[in-house]
């Protein structure tokens, strides 16, 4: 009987033993389908997305996150598709997911970097771009981009070594833009001064024609830089171009005011097309000075004939006014006094004595 009772327990032993070694291998085989399947999906994305077909790819990626939310290459996937649809507020999270899973995926750097560097809405943060152009550089130190990026950051006057300040920098944006801050979200966005600077901005626009955003940028900027020359000479010029001259000319005579290294000499010679226009605010005096001031700060300038030309006929109208004024009474007297001084061949001391005397008399009788 023990024997029996010996055996049978064996039996449940081994089988027990086979039931686990089974149920490994059922869970070894779901996990291989399960990352296959992520990569099918993964591919079948990648290959909408070469086709231009950004919906599609958007929907399987969407998919594939809802089953794991975590996987950092779809997180990428889906911020590149944000991208080309224009959301660019979303792939920004997208690209900060990414790298909450993965600090080190170096296209995300890359492309955050791009989005903070271009002029897209709200997003142009210089100071962020160089941040993350650097982390992009030391995780891809051989980079086809490198140049590009070195330009960039030369431009921006931005130290091209990544610092540990700028190391703190990223994890409390990554963990920012995350939710996972472990500081307060005002001392992060006081620390790291996650505010847009609306100066920067409005240049970007500025240099890119986009003078209605350039305006309304510059005006807030005004509210942080009150006494900016650089904001009021560039307020000046936008007016000017939309045919505000009044206001243009006061953004001037404030920028010529702060400016006392005459940095924007050309407002000399905005201000001298205004007072040389003819309206209400035409005045020829302020014109030539504004116009003899700017050529004589820039006298190799592209519009030195048009302000020599404007200048010359200027001149022309003045003598042709003195000209045309008549003579003063003292002048034509003494011109005739001047005159009848004169002794003709024909006339005798005496009477030439005569005609002196009767002149002297009726200038008394004028007098």
């Amino acid at each position: 009987m023990k024997n029996l009772a010996l055996l049978a327990l064996l039996f449940l032993v081994i089988s027990s033993c086979e039931s686990i070694q089974t149920n490994i291998e059922k869970n070894d085989a779901k996990k291989e389908f399960h990352k296959y399947d992520i990569n099918n999906m993964i591919k079948l994305a990648e290959l909408c997305m070469k086709k231009g077909d950004y919906q599609k790819a958007k929907k399987t990626i969407m998919e594939l996150l809802n089953k794991n939310p975590d996987n950092f290459e779809a997180n990428y996937k889906l911020g590149i598709i944000y991208y080309k649809l224009g959301n660019f507020n979303n792939s920004i999270q997208c690209f900060y997911k990414t790298l909450l899973h993965n600090k080190n995926h170096a296209k995300a750097y890359y492309n955050l970097a791009a989005i903070y560097s271009s002029n897209e809405d709200d997003n142009f943060d210089i100071d962020k771009a160089s941040i993350f152009f650097k982390k992009f550089l030391a995780l891809e130190p051989k980079s086809i981009h490198k140049k590009q990026i070195c330009n960039w950051l030369s431009i921006y006057q931005s130290n091209k070594s990544l610092t540990n300040s700028d190391i703190k920098t990223i994890n409390d944006l990554i963990a920012f833009n995350n939710n996972q801050f472990v500081e307060d979200k005002n001392n992060i966005i006081k620390k790291h001064s996650f505010k847009l600077n609306h100066k920067k901005l409005a240049n970007k626009y500025y240099r890119r024609g986009q003078l209605n955003k350039a305006k309304n940028h510059f005006i807030l900027s005004l509210k942080e830089k009150n006494k900016d020359k650089e904001i009021f000479y560039k307020l000046g010029v936008i007016h000017y171009q939309k045919g505000l001259l009044k206001k243009s000319c006061s953004y001037f005579n404030q920028s010529n005011n702060l400016d006392k290294k005459n940095y924007y000499s050309k407002s000399f010679y905005y201000l001298g097309k205004i007072y040389s226009r003819e309206g209400s605010l035409y005045n020829p005096k302020k014109a030539s000075y504004c116009f003899s001031k700017y050529l004589s700060l820039v006298p190799s300038t592209c519009y030195k004939k048009e302000v020599s030309k404007w200048l010359e006929s200027r001149k022309i109208e003045n003598n042709k006014i003195t000209d045309n004024k008549p003579p003063k009474k003292n002048e034509n007297n003494s011109n005739n006094i001047k005159q009848l001084n004169l002794i003709s061949d024909n006339q005798s001391y005496k009477d030439w004595l005569q005609e002196q005397a009767n002149i002297f008399v009726k200038k008394k009788r004028n007098e």
